[in-house]
């Protein structure tokens, strides 16, 4: 997990220093996957999201294929959740970069968008367990 400060020095730093656009090189020729005829120019926060994102899935594949390897049991189930909480945690990264590029756009729509589904995902509301606490013909009761 990349340390707040230092995520915002960075996202601050690509915000100001980097073109709009980012041109690649051409696709090779005869290549022929959805990738290489995919946009070629990449605004910083395109390149700042996908960062985010591919970071996440090279960890959880890594994390796979040392699961393949493992039996049923405690060091197993021990990897599959730290790859949900690599997914959880980029998940929160991605939203939290997504909300700022776009409050320095002023796009005060996105920002909320994102801020309530981070909103969600860090406060979750809590859902009821349990019997409940009141009998049928009581006020609430069925």
């Amino acid at each position: 997990m990349i340390p707040t400060q230092l995520r915002l020095a960075v996202v601050g730093a690509l915000l100001c220093v980097a073109p709009t656009t980012v041109f690649a090189a051409p696709p090779a020729a005869g290549s022929a996957t959805p990738a290489a005829h995919a946009t070629l120019r990449r605004s910083a926060e395109e390149l700042a999201l996908l960062a985010i994102q591919d970071d996440a899935v090279q960890r959880v594949q890594a994390l796979v294929e040392r699961m393949q390897h493992l039996p049923e049991g405690p060091a197993r189930e021990a990897l599959e959740r730290e790859a949900a909480d690599i997914k959880l945690q980029s998940e929160i990264e991605f939203l939290r970069t997504q909300a700022l590029f776009a409050r320095a756009r002023g796009d005060l729509a996105t920002v909320f968008l994102a801020e309530t589904a981070l909103a969600r995902i860090l406060h979750p509301v809590a859902v009821p367990t349990g019997p409940l606490q009141t009998k049928p013909g009581e006020a609430g009761g069925r």
